[in-house]
């Protein structure tokens, strides 16, 4: 055998450095590879979805148009204009009898506002009807049959200086989480 010449050993470093290059850029190979055969899978799914969203919402177009010709076609009827008097006139009775109604209503709340113990039994009473109560007292309050609540202000609170850029949403963030708190989510 002859004896290695004497270049060969470069050659044999630089062919186990390209190897290892090669080697590295096969894996970076087969990773980009499996990255884009996971984004067309991804691609399909979301065209799936979107097509799926595009019918839907295609049904509903048509359902909508169907909806609004059978309203037009019902303004058109003859029933529908013979009737146009007597719903101007049960809107406009309504509104006739609704006005008495509401003066004597703001003038029984003013009655009561004025004797402090009455205001009170009947302010409980009422509270066991909360949607009516709070019909009432935004009427009343509304005209100014009764003065509005006073507005509880903010308490002040001092802020230590490292938190002086921090919004109260934030404090309580960073407060919950130095004390080991679960911060709930609203």
């Amino acid at each position: 055998m002859r004896p290695p010449a004497e270049g060969t050993k470069g050659t044999s470093d630089e062919v186990g450095r390209l190897s290892a290059e090669v080697d590295r850029l096969s894996m970076r190979l087969r990773d980009a590879v499996d990255d884009a055969q996971y984004a067309r899978k991804r691609a399909r799914e979301l065209e799936t979805r979107l097509q799926a969203v595009l019918d839907s919402n295609h049904h509903w177009y048509v359902r909508a148009g169907e909806l609004e010709r059978e309203l037009a076609r019902v303004m058109r009827s003859k029933s529908w204009t013979l009737t146009a008097p007597l719903r101007a006139t049960r809107r406009s009775g309504i509104a006739i009898v609704k006005w008495p109604v509401k003066r004597a209503v703001l003038l029984v709340i003013g009655r009561l506002y004025a004797m402090p113990a009455l205001w009170s039994f009947a302010s409980v009473r009422m509270k066991r009807h909360p949607w009516l109560f709070g019909h009432l007292k935004a009427l009343a309050v509304s005209t100014g049959t009764v003065p509005s609540p006073p507005q509880a202000m903010p308490a002040a609170t001092e802020v230590a200086p490292h938190e002086q850029g921090m919004s109260a949403y934030q404090r309580r963030i960073r407060a919950r989480i130095l004390h080991g708190r679960k911060i709930a989510c609203a």
